[in-house]
């Protein structure tokens, strides 16, 4: 009897255990983000990508792509010309999901969801797509945001039937963005 409590109670320790997930941080000149400690730094997800990671264990992604503004406003003066920052995310954020929609056939699409992340404004969306290749249907996390000096694009996405299990994991990661242009621009203030 004792043997078996005692199973039992290790049983539990371990379940919780795998339950509980850690989170690293990583910095790149421009900003830092949370990523957990299971996703393995890769370059074979995305060329464009600042940041890349995975687990396919867990079947968990994430990358993030960023861009300047001064070469947003080669493309797409509109977006930089807009003074209304509200407006100037969602006209960045339209720009990207066309590729998305041209790309995929979206299936349960939560629409733009406005949000500010750590003094940065953005925008999320969520959508499931069916992979043509590998008729996988897979849960996507996007997440646009405008920072001083750069626009963002997190991607992360998981498979659909792993949603559930998935998406705390994917929602701290985002939202533990944070730009560094910020700390940039005081630093500079200070010294002059």
């Amino acid at each position: 009897m004792k043997k078996h409590f005692l199973f039992l109670s290790l049983l539990t320790i371990l379940i919780a255990c795998q339950n509980t997930s850690t989170f690293t941080k990583h910095k790149t000149k421009n900003f830092s983000i949370e990523i957990r400690s299971d996703l393995n730094e890769t370059n074979d997800l995305n060329d464009d990508a600042v940041l890349q990671f995975k687990n396919e264990f867990e079947e968990l992604y994430l990358i993030v792509l960023e861009e300047t503004k001064t070469d947003v406003a080669q493309y797409f003066p509109e977006i930089i010309e807009e003074n209304d920052p509200e407006k100037r995310i969602e006209l960045y954020a339209d720009v990207l999901s066309e590729n998305y929609e041209a790309n995929f056939d979206l299936e349960n699409y939560s629409g733009y969801m406005p949000k500010e992340i750590n003094g940065s404004r953005a925008i999320e969306m969520t959508f499931n797509a069916t992979d043509s290749k590998s008729n996988l249907n897979i849960f996507y996390y996007v997440t646009f945001i405008e920072t001083e000096n750069h626009f963002y694009q997190i991607l992360t996405w998981t498979l659909f039937n792993k949603k559930i299990e998935m998406i705390d994991s994917m929602e701290k990661m985002i939202l533990s963005f944070k730009s560094r242009d910020q700390k940039a621009k005081l630093k500079k203030a200070t010294k002059g």
